[in-house]
């Protein structure tokens, strides 16, 4: 237990009180720590002066006068924004430098509590006095008994704030100012010196050169200078809406991490496109499934098929097309020929409840259902007890039937909707994302650019339609006169006959989702030849954790993986990360903006969030969507005008999910927004956690849920050798993570409960908890 200096102990029953109130659920204050290679290893402590301008402390003395606030008051509100802002929190604890009552040589640290509003600097600066005063009343508590009696396993805030004014405190130390010193540092210390006879004022920050750059406290000292300008500045201006960033750092995150603009046919659709390559490849094979091949020509006169039949029952421009059947070769001509039409591709799976069909029916009010023989009696019964005015198609029929006639070149523009797509929605009721045939194509070629795709490959189908992934695993081959292979969703859960059929048909591009690729690398050997012809292989759709990646490349090293991000809403993915071995870092990226995209980093009031800050993930530009159909308050609550940059009239999608910036502008996730969780004062990202997990050995798999106020782990290891594994996965967690993140519930599982997209389903592990858990 710490020692408390005796000029600052106290025994004071209603100071304790007070401070435990007054800290009661609390949020930690946590600084962002750039790049490891940024951190100068051998340097224990590192400084940082910065003289404030003579015309900067005349203003800020003007507001002094104006406000009739002490200076030190202006300060320690310019303290708090700055660290608001690095820190991502509203609610701001920080250590606050006073001078004893016992001696006046001797600066106790107390805590400071702020919480951010919005509202102008002037409140915000009479906030701080109010608070100021407030807890001065209780200085003489000591920051170590202090730390002793409400968090004795962890410091209360890692910042101070101090002021000197030169009358008041000398410069030497009492002894029980050194002592307190050597007990307890912080890894950011914050003074501001104040000589008014000289009238000079100093900034000096001392800094832990093992956990910041020197680079990074210059920046965040040039937040305290351009906080304390535009304080000075203008009072009666809106504090959340004024960035405190320079005019650098904003260049960097909204242009630099963002310099990916790519030429591409923004004037045509697919459907133009596809059918140039009809005219360049028309023998060559367009679509594989099962033993049923089809040429680019054979694939464009079904879909003209399609097409023809859609045109003579009066389909108009958008109009929905709703397809209910199996991913086959005739899914693809459906999906063509609804496109050559005009028409809204709407794709349902088979096994969807009657309930969630009937809704996407409502939503879109479809006007066309195609459907193969398994489904139609199914549907019909659906369409005909809902009322609903929607024609039934079947597709064999309609194909055996109807002459293509023609070739049908699209009448839809790049402006069009191309597909909806149903995502799950946070009230059970499904949401339609819109997306446009240019988002679409943007989409389409920034994996043709990426991937380097040729006519030569040959890229897998295996994405449920249900997927945004299955748009592109589709057709992007079509582009360039490429072959797709369909897999069937039966082949598919035999792992052993995927991984043979994707061998016998020379796969080049593949994609999965990490926990099937994690079972996948269980059930093959090192040097397997399973992918021998595999180019990239692309992992998407839940966090890809650096065990699984270690996994492959110990598996095979030439094979470089792709980590792909994005949402169904801007279509698809909008972030590629391109490995050709593992990464360093106990997180895996997933990278940069794909062409012709912006991804911002935004805080709590949608303006920029520094470097390593973790914010909301903003996306801009030609690849977001129309909004959610049938539901308008829904799409103007996230969907928006690009407010970062005006003058390109882009749209904007809010993605709800939480990220982060490197500085070498490489994008992290750590999870949804509504997903964070906040225990015992700390913000945590569970999927912090769990990618720590998965670098401990014999993890083949693992989840971290919140239960009760409980951190649960659920682990699946390599071996039966659980209990020794499990102290040993603590161990490694007590090692890299603070002990505020290491679950105090672990629980072996012989395997994690996917959904039926392949996601781990948290809502089922919530019912594996014994019970003794759930009441502890």
């Amino acid at each position: 237990m710490n020692k408390v200096p005796p000029q600052a102990k106290t025994n004071s029953t209603k100071d304790s009180k007070y401070w435990k109130e007054k800290l009661n659920n609390r949020l930690f204050t946590s600084i962002p720590r750039w790049h490891e290679s940024d951190i100068k290893k051998q340097e224990e402590k590192g400084s940082l002066n910065i003289k404030i301008s003579k015309e900067l402390l005349i203003a800020l003395k003007d507001l002094n006068k104006r406000l009739n606030t002490p200076l030190n008051t202006i300060l320690l509100a310019a303290h708090c924004k700055v660290i608001s802002v690095l820190s991502g929190n509203l609610d701001v604890l920080t250590g606050y430098k006073v001078n004893s009552d016992n001696d006046n040589q001797f600066q106790n640290i107390i805590p400071y509590r702020v919480k951010l509003r919005t509202g102008n600097w002037k409140e915000f600066i009479k906030k701080t006095e109010q608070e100021q005063k407030e807890v001065s009343v209780f200085k003489n508590h000591s920051i170590l008994e202090l730390e002793n009696e409400i968090s004795p396993l962890n410091e209360l805030f890692e910042t101070t704030f101090g002021f000197n004014d030169t009358k008041e405190l000398t410069n030497k130390n009492s002894v029980a100012q050194q002592k307190l010193e050597e007990e307890r540092e912080f890894p950011l210390q914050t003074t501001f010196s104040y000589q008014s006879e000289n009238s000079l004022l100093n900034l000096n920050i001392i800094y832990n050169a093992a956990e910041f750059s020197h680079k990074q406290i210059e920046i965040i000292s040039g937040y305290y200078i351009s906080t304390l300008i535009l304080m000075s500045k203008d009072e009666n201006a809106a504090h959340e809406l004024q960035s405190i960033l320079s005019d650098e750092e904003k260049f960097k995150l909204l242009d630099q991490f963002n310099s990916n603009k790519v030429d591409f046919p923004i004037e045509k659709t697919f459907i133009d496109l596809f059918e140039e390559q009809v005219q360049k490849y028309p023998n060559s094979v367009s679509v594989k499934f099962g033993d049923n091949e089809w040429t680019y020509s054979d694939l464009n006169n079904q879909a003209n098929k399609v097409a023809n039949h859609l045109i003579k029952n009066n389909i108009s421009i958008e109009d929905a097309v709703v397809v209910v059947m199996q991913r086959d070769h005739l899914w693809m001509a459906c999906v063509l020929g609804i496109m050559k039409a005009g028409g809204v591709y709407v794709p349902v799976r088979p096994d969807w409840p009657e309930s969630r069909k009937k809704t996407i029916l409502q939503k879109t009010k479809a006007k066309f259902v195609i459907t193969d023989d398994d489904n139609e009696s199914n549907l019909f019964d659906i369409i005909k007890k809902d009322g609903n005015k929607s024609s039934l198609i079947k597709i064999d029929k309609l194909l055996e039937n109807v002459t293509a006639e023609k070739n049908f070149v699209s009448s839809a523009k790049p402006d069009n909707l191309a597909y909806i797509i149903f995502t799950s929605g946070s009230t059970g009721e499904p949401k339609g994302a819109m997306i446009e045939h240019k988002g679409m194509l943007n989409h389409l070629f920034s994996k043709v650019n990426d991937l380097e795709l040729v006519n030569t490959d040959i890229i897998a189908q295996n994405s449920s339609q249900s997927f945004d992934i299955s748009v592109w695993q589709l057709i992007s081959g079509l582009l360039v006169g490429a072959k797709t292979v369909i897999y069937s969703d039966d082949l598919i859960l035999d792992i052993i006959g995927f991984l043979n059929e994707v061998k016998k048909d020379k796969i080049t591009i593949l994609e999965l989702v990490p926990s099937y690729m994690k079972i996948v690398l269980q059930l093959s050997k090192p040097n397997s030849t399973a992918f021998d012809y595999i180019k990239y292989l692309l992992v998407t759709g839940e966090p890809l954790k650096i065990g699984l990646v270690n996994s492959w490349f110990n598996f095979f090293k030439k094979i470089p993986l792709v980590n792909a991000y994005g949402p169904t809403e801007a279509s698809d993915d909008i972030t590629h990360h391109f490995m050709y071995e593992a990464p360093k870092s106990a997180m895996v990226p997933v990278g940069t903006p794909i062409q012709n995209l912006n991804i911002y980093i935004v805080d709590s009031f949608d303006q920029l969030a520094p470097i390593g800050t973790k914010g909301q993930v903003y996306v801009s530009g030609v690849g977001v969507g129309r909004g959610y159909i049938g539901d308008s308050d829904k799409t103007k609550e996230v969907f928006t005008n690009d407010h970062l940059k005006p003058m390109e009239k882009l749209k904007l999608y809010k993605t709800g999910d939480i990220g982060s910036w490197t500085n070498e502008g490489i994008l992290h996730l750590f999870g949804r927004e509504d997903n964070q969780i906040k225990l015992n004062g700390y913000r945590i990202d569970l999927g912090e956690i769990e990618q720590c997990l998965s670098k401990q050995n014999g993890v083949s798999g693992n989840a971290v849920l919140l239960k009760n106020k409980q951190l649960h782990a659920f682990i699946v290891f390599e071996n039966k050798d659980n209990q020794n594994q499990i102290e040993q996965c603590k161990s490694g967690l007590q090692e890299h993570l603070p002990h505020y993140m290491v679950p105090r519930r672990f629980h072996v599982l012989q395997n994690l409960p996917l959904t039926q997209n392949g996601k781990i389903d948290r809502k089922a592990l919530e019912y594996t908890i014994p019970q003794q858990y759930k009441k502890s």
